[in-house]
């Protein structure tokens, strides 16, 4: 059977390693849909309707506390899905997913998706995935309890370019300080530090990374740590590089 090059699902990283039969009989399921900045996909704690594979978009789950205050515990670029609990027969989200930007996504219905479960293509890539998930989750967990904002900062948008495979993308220093669970006015000193110092290029609601090397040096360990646990659980089931930072490390050393 042939694939189906041209198909936007191609794009997602997980949909990708499915084997061509599988992934010929969930293509039906699965919808092209542009997502805005900023646009909520679900709340913590209610149902969740849909299953998405990023393509272009990033997407943060966020953990909402009673007082409004949020930090991010998860960034879902396209080497994944977001919803992965679906896989387990949960049907509420244990965060709230909202989108860093505009972009794209491949969406379909928690019921149609589960029609696919079954299939050990599913199975292997989905409990893969999800372990991999979880791991970023607990190092988020003691990265935003110990390291200093610039780490953390400079681990976020080394993240981002990742995700979103792209130097430049628009963020409003509110979001960034939602994410990264500080003051408006903290984000805004931090960029200032780190445009001074020519790792990005900061104007009013988009960012540039202009120094990636530097930015890697700035961050703590805990970027290394996430993009090799990524690699290291999700290689053996897809056959492939998970994340696109490889890509920019080789070009910087050519």
């Amino acid at each position: 059977m042939a694939r189906m090059n041209g198909s936007p699902a191609l794009r997602n990283r997980f949909l990708s390693s499915l084997p061509d039969e599988d992934l010929h009989q969930f293509l039906p399921k699965l919808h092209l849909i542009s997502l805005s900045a900023k646009e909520i996909l679900f709340n913590q704690g209610e149902p969740i309707r849909y299953v998405y594979f990023p393509i272009s978009a990033v997407v943060s789950l966020l953990n909402i506390l009673e007082e409004g205050d949020s930090v991010e515990i998860a960034t879902i670029g396209n080497e994944g899905i977001v919803s992965a609990r679906a896989f387990f027969d949960v049907d509420s989200g244990f965060a709230t997913g909202v989108t860093q930007g505009p972009g794209e996504a491949m969406r379909a219905r928690i019921e149609d998706f589960r029609e696919h479960t079954g299939k050990e293509s599913f199975k292997v890539l989905g409990h893969r995935y999800t372990e991999a998930l979880l791991s970023q989750i607990v190092l988020s967990a003691g990265c935003n309890r110990f390291h200093s904002m610039g780490e953390r900062y400079a681990r976020w948008l080394l993240t981002m370019q990742d995700q979103a495979e792209t130097a430049e993308f628009p963020l409003t220093q509110e979001f960034q300080a939602d994410i990264l669970g500080v003051r408006r006015q903290s984000v805004a000193s931090m960029a200032r530090v780190f445009q001074k110092a020519g790792l990005i290029d900061y104007t009013r609601g988009k960012v540039k990374i202009v120094d990636r090397a530097g930015l890697e040096s700035a961050a703590c360990n805990c970027y290394g740590k996430m993009r090799r646990e990524f690699e290291r659980i999700l290689m053996p089931a897809t056959g492939r590089t998970p994340l696109a930072s490889d890509r920019y490390q080789q070009s910087s050393e050519l």
